[in-house]
Formats: structure tokens, C-alpha cells, sequence
């Protein structure tokens, strides 16, 4: 009888550890996906050719694409600057454009320009609803972070055109060689990136970086999902306890009688 009720409870705690963790893991509800674009060309049926000229360029505009900051470590980040200027000869022709940086796995990229959460894979920032005016420059500064150490080349690449004429689009290219010497512990978002968002009256969720272990807690319950299954387990484990406490007590009890 006794091991009739053993193997029982064994094959009950077996059977709910392994249906438990699957139907957590169905309950996950995916977070937004980071580094995605926040500047969204509207999907718009092709407008017909008004005969109109498009708009041109009199003056290539300024295209700069450089490192400040080649080293990630513990504390500091690497860091990219992207200059863009519109030069004044071009009149009422704005600059419109899309930054673009693929990283490596492990790297973690930020910029005002993707808001409060930073990107990774491939990442797009473009600046086409606000587009840099005839006279103007624009300096766009980007952060990486890494967790993984070593050298981690990242690609990073700026297509501009003519405000309203895509068609003349260019691009200009680099690959900086950032060297990883130790995982970053920084998990707030780069002090100037914060600095910006704030300038532009975003607010800001604070988020923990990619990398940086986050607990889960989709569970009907609201608790961690690794509570949910301890809590599972010990209780399976104490209700087996009593049944063979009282099945002692039960057979002591029963010899007690019987002499």
C-alpha cells in the first residue's frame, strides 16, 4: 500500500513539473521588439506623376561618419557620431534620411533617435518626418554596449536623399573595429541620450539592458515563474511527507491493537 502511494505522488510531481514550465512559457506575453523604426514611412498608394521636377541637391550635402570611442569596458561605452549638413545653396530642398548599424550578437546599441530602449541585429533610425533644413547640421551620436568580450566589428551606414525625391538616395558606409575588453554592468540609458529625450519631452521607461538577466512573471498568479514551479514541487514533496507520516502512525497504531 505504502509503495502504492509513493510511486503515485512521484509520478504526480514528475508529471507536473514537466506540463508546468510549457504552459508558463505559453502564457508569455513578447515584449515590444527593441530597435525598431520610431519614424514610420505611411504606407500610401504611389501618388502619379504631376510633370512637376523633382527636387535635387545643388550642393552635395556632408556626410561624416566617425568613432569616438572604439572600447567598450565595464563602466564606458563605445561611442559614434554621425554628421549630417544641408548646406544653404540648396534652398528649399530639405535632407530626409535613414541611419542604419548592424551589430554582432552581444551588442547592444542606444540613441535618441530609437527612444528609451536600445536596439540590436540590425538597427534603423531614420529622420524622414523631420527632415534637416537647408542651412542646417545635425550631429547624431550612438552608444554600444557589449556583454561578450573581444573584437566586434560594427557596420554602420547612412542613406540620404532629396526630401519627397527617394529616387536620388545615396549612401555612405563605414566599419568600425570596437574592441570589448570587459561585458558592460551599465544598465541605464547613456547620459546624453537621456539628456536628449528629455529635450524633446519623451518619456522615458527605464528598461534593463540587452544581456541583463529579467525575471518572468507571466503566470496567472502575477509571481516569478520559478516560484510558481518551487512552490509546485515542495508542495507535492510535503503532501507526500503526510501521506507517509499518517500511514506510520496508522500501522504503529495498528500493531498497537492487534497485541
Amino acid at each position: 500500500m505504502l509503495k502504492k502511494i509513493i510511486t503515485g505522488l512521484a509520478l504526480t510531481l514528475i508529471v507536473g513539473l514537466t506540463v508546468v514550465p510549457p504552459v508558463l512559457a505559453d502564457n508569455h506575453i513578447p515584449s515590444d521588439h527593441v530597435g525598431q523604426r520610431l519614424d514610420v514611412h505611411p504606407q500610401v498608394p504611389p501618388v502619379p506623376d504631376s510633370g512637376e521636377p523633382k527636387k535635387e541637391f545643388r550642393q552635395a550635402p556632408t556626410i561624416d561618419l566617425r568613432a569616438v570611442v572604439l572600447e567598450i569596458t565595464t563602466d564606458s561605452d563605445a561611442q559614434f557620431e554621425i554628421v549630417v549638413a544641408n548646406p544653404t545653396l540648396n534652398g528649399d530642398v530639405s535632407l530626409a534620411g535613414e541611419i542604419v548599424f548592424r551589430v554582432t550578437p552581444g551588442v547592444t546599441i542606444y540613441s535618441s533617435l530609437l527612444g528609451g530602449s536600445g536596439g540590436t541585429g540590425v538597427i534603423q533610425a531614420p529622420f524622414v518626418n523631420h527632415p534637416i533644413e537647408p542651412g542646417n547640421s545635425l550631429v547624431f551620436t550612438f552608444f554600444a554596449r557589449s556583454q561578450i568580450v573581444g573584437n566586434m566589428p560594427v557596420f554602420g551606414s547612412i542613406t540620404y536623399w532629396p526630401a519627397g525625391n527617394m529616387g536620388a538616395a545615396q549612401s555612405v558606409n563605414r566599419q568600425f573595429p570596437v574592441t570589448v575588453s570587459a561585458p558592460s554592468k551599465r544598465t541605464d540609458l547613456p547620459s546624453q541620450v537621456r539628456e536628449e529625450l528629455e529635450a524633446l519631452g519623451v518619456q522615458i521607461e527605464e528598461k534593463a539592458a540587452s544581456g541583463v538577466s529579467n525575471t518572468g512573471t507571466d503566470n496567472p498568479f502575477g509571481w516569478a515563474n520559478w516560484f510558481v514551479i518551487l512552490a509546485f514541487a515542495t508542495g507535492t514533496i510535503v503532501v507526500l511527507g503526510l501521506f507517509i507520516l499518517i500511514y506510520m502512525i496508522v500501522k504503529v497504531r495498528s500493531k498497537s491493537t492487534r497485541s
